[in-house]
């Protein structure tokens, strides 16, 4: 998205010490609303204040309680995933498996790293997969780029599908990293230390090959979003920022909705009216020209607990950006507020060369009655590397 194409004023929010609160009366009301009505959230441990999810909301589906296993260091030749024994080997085989099992509403990862496989495909009104989505129909080319560059999916489709190749979070099913087991697969355990990388460097740290984004959340065709928990995961090398987004024309007029984003959002990209909680997520080193570790937009709902965003690149919001606005733009005014909630989160050495670490705004103006997204910041240190300060805002209204 072209950021130096957005009028808006900022309002630049000091904070004092590692504790930083930010909300007023009237966001306090619409985030315990969200809450307790279509979206309730998990509990929260009285001693740590430390998430403890139970029912995941869905939209649209139900779900059992079955569970499915990977590993990347499993060699059986017998892999269902009903156990670590015959685990998966290859994550995007447990999310496929997922997509079509309503059973299953999580998935446990053994430490190690992986990259994604599939190129993104969401499926349309008659479930048929789109490969590449939005970016595939004619009728959404070209994109443009920050750059002013024009890119048409039909010039190079192949050179397309590989850079939108990214883990397509499935409705309603969590990913639960950190287990570590032992080479005879008896005993398993969860594991704070050990780390279960979801990388977006197809390539080598020499000659480094990253995708546009490298966990995609929403479905770009049928608008629909998804519900999912992250636990224990690293999410790193994703970059956007060369990526187009649609529509050409900006600003927005009434009768314009955009498509996709691509530019936005190189570690985690959400839209359509999406909830994630994210506990003990690391977000490294991704890229966008907004958001370059998360950007989330269209009256989605992102629940950060005890979460650290490192080295993260970008113009506005290098670590997490939040707005209102996405595909519903000049569509469903009432259920495009976004919401961003900080809790116990670390930020470190983000680089935003305009706004700050974390940003929000409302996008376009197109109604400001709305006011900006609603961001809850508690008990988060940030020590970055910004051209302004950690935290920028505009249309909203904050208390310190």
């Amino acid at each position: 998205m072209h950021t130096s194409n957005i009028s808006r004023t900022i309002a630049i929010i000091t904070f004092i010490g590692a504790l930083v609160t930010f909300f007023s009366a009237d966001q306090v009301q619409l985030f315990q609303r969200n809450q307790s009505a279509a979206l309730p959230r998990g509990t929260f441990s009285p001693k740590t204040l430390a998430p403890t999810f139970t029912t995941l909301p869905t939209i649209g589906i139900e779900r059992g309680d079955q569970v499915l296993y990977v590993d990347a260091r499993n060699h059986n030749p017998v892999q269902d995933g009903l156990s670590w024994v015959t685990s998966f080997s290859v994550l995007q085989d447990a999310l496929d498996a997922a997509e079509i099992n309503l059973n299953v509403h999580k998935i446990k990862i053994a430490c190690g790293t992986y990259k994604p496989t599939k190129t993104y495909a969401p499926r349309d009104e008659n479930g048929i997969p789109v490969v590449a989505g939005a970016f595939a129909n004619p009728a959404y080319n070209p994109g443009i780029t920050q750059n002013g560059d024009f890119l048409n999916y039909a010039d190079d489709p192949d050179f397309y599908h590989h850079k939108l190749i990214t883990f397509n979070l499935i409705n309603g099913v969590s990913l639960e990293g950190g287990y570590n087991k032992t080479w005879d697969h008896k005993n398993t355990c969860y594991c704070s230390s050990c780390r279960t990388i979801l990388d977006g460097n197809l390539g080598t740290e020499a000659s480094p090959d990253k995708v546009w984004h490298v966990v995609y959340v929403g479905n770009e065709i049928t608008q629909e979003g998804v519900c999912a928990n992250l636990e224990n995961l690293t999410i790193q090398n994703g970059d956007a920022s060369p990526a187009p987004y649609y529509p050409i024309n900006y600003f927005l007029n009434p009768g314009q909705i955009p498509n996709y984003y691509h530019d936005d959002g190189g570690n985690i990209n959400v839209h359509c009216k999406s909830f994630l909680n994210l506990y003990e997520v690391t977000i490294r080193r991704g890229t966008g020209i907004a958001g370059g570790g998360i950007y989330a937009d269209d009256g989605s709902i992102i629940n950060c607990y005890c979460c650290s965003f490192i080295e993260n690149i970008g113009c506005d919001g290098a670590a997490i950006i939040i707005r209102n606005g996405g595909v519903h733009d000049s569509v469903d005014f009432n259920h495009r507020h976004s919401t961003l909630l900080l809790k116990d989160c670390n930020f470190y050495h983000n680089n935003a060369t305009n706004l700050g670490s974390v940003a929000g705004y409302d996008n376009y103006g197109i109604d400001p009655t709305l006011g900006g997204p609603n961001i809850i910041i508690d008990g988060c240190s940030f020590k970055d590397f910004t051209t302004s300060l950690p935290i920028t805002t505009s249309s909203i209204r904050l208390h310190v």
